[in-house]
């Protein structure tokens, strides 16, 4: 594993335009031409849509693929969604000496008004906006979410497990795990400092799966999933020191919607965008307009993402808000990146398969 240290990443060089800062690869396994092309009008706006609000240095490359899963994958469902996610995860060494694990679109950041006219009309009743639902998965493609998950079992969480057969070396949290808190014994206690309890397990070498099984941060995992489920139980701290709630209540735990997305109740406030369930019949630019933001909600995710070192673009419409300007009804969100279960282990700790940085909004 390289480390490299975030502190000499820092240097921002010259911006690109919004027309230029993400490359999407868009792929179509439709037969309606018409539909590709709605869809692929759909992903480009909303990279100028995000490009709009960030000074990015370097492209971004999207791979897209928009088809039908029910012909195409035999996976059929009443329900609409996507599926994004970073190709790769960067372990970087924080400021507090902590290695985080840091979406490669970030990574590369570091110096190393009028409605598009693609769509149907008026959105009914039972439909989903697809920009809505686009935005949304580049935000968790940009790296929105928590490394903590179900991985072992169905009822322990942990932070992301490095695992060598039979062993067991340590546990890797993200960038957004550093400002995660979980209430214990009335008090919020930062998810950070629980990583270091687990990762004590390892003061010289690796430990068997059985060790693991029957340590104190096992019990430990065991409470933390139960906390995974009970409303208010976790929060996401911003650097203004903003305590957003993230998604606890959903029973039972849903792997890719509990924690790495903000709690229920934002859905009528400024960052309806990434609660875990998205609302039909509204566009994405009604919806935010009705809850007084500008743009489609990016303003008010740009302290999140400058939380990673992403300063926000100065030279974008006067209309956003600014940092000083956004009240503490406006709250921040912040991105990181997920990663691959490990593989399967023992009977009684079977890593649930699922792909990288899976996050449904549905």
């Amino acid at each position: 594993m390289v480390t490299t240290k975030s502190k000499q990443l820092n240097g921002v060089v010259g911006n690109l335009s919004p027309d230029q800062a993400f490359s999407i690869d868009f792929h179509c396994g439709v037969s309606d031409k018409t539909l590709c092309t709605k869809a692929q009008d759909a992903f480009n706006s909303v990279g100028k849509r995000i490009a709009s609000v960030l000074k990015l240095n370097t492209v971004i490359k999207v791979n897209a693929t928009f088809t039908d899963f029910c012909k195409t994958l035999n996976e059929c469902s009443n329900g609409n969604g996507l599926v994004l996610a970073p190709a790769r995860s960067i372990p970087i060494e924080d400021d507090d000496n902590v290695t985080r694990l840091y979406p490669q679109a970030l990574v590369k950041q570091m110096n190393l008004k009028n409605r598009p006219q693609y769509g149907d009309g008026k959105i009914k009743q039972g439909q989903n906006d697809f920009e809505y639902i686009v935005t949304h998965e580049f935000i968790h493609g940009l790296g929105f979410g928590s490394s903590w998950r179900n991985y072992f079992s169905a009822d322990i969480l942990t932070p992301l497990p490095v695992t060598s057969g039979q062993r067991l070396s340590g546990f890797v949290e993200s960038k957004f795990d550093r400002y995660m808190f979980v209430k214990q014994n009335g008090t919020f206690v930062p998810m950070t400092s629980l990583t270091k309890q687990f990762n004590s397990l390892f003061t010289n070498s690796s430990i068997s799966l059985n060790q693991f099984a029957n340590s104190s941060q096992f019990l430990l995992s065991q409470q933390l999933f139960t906390s995974a489920s009970t409303q208010f139980s976790m929060q996401f701290v911003t650097s203004s020191k903003d305590q957003v709630f993230l998604e606890t209540g959903l029973k039972p735990f849903q792997e890719g919607s509990s924690i790495s997305h903000v709690d229920k109740s934002f859905m009528q406030n400024g960052d309806f965008l990434m609660t875990f369930a998205a609302k039909d019949g509204v566009t994405l630019d009604d919806f935010a307009q009705s809850n007084g933001v500008s743009n489609g909600a990016v303003p008010y995710m740009v302290c999140d993402l400058t939380g990673i070192d992403l300063p926000p673009n100065s030279s974008n419409d006067s209309s956003f808000p600014s940092r000083s300007s956004i009240t503490s009804e406006s709250r921040f969100l912040c991105v990181c990146p997920s990663s691959r279960a490990s593989e399967p282990i023992l009977n009684f700790l079977k890593p649930r398969a699922f792909e990288e940085g899976e996050a449904d909004l549905f």
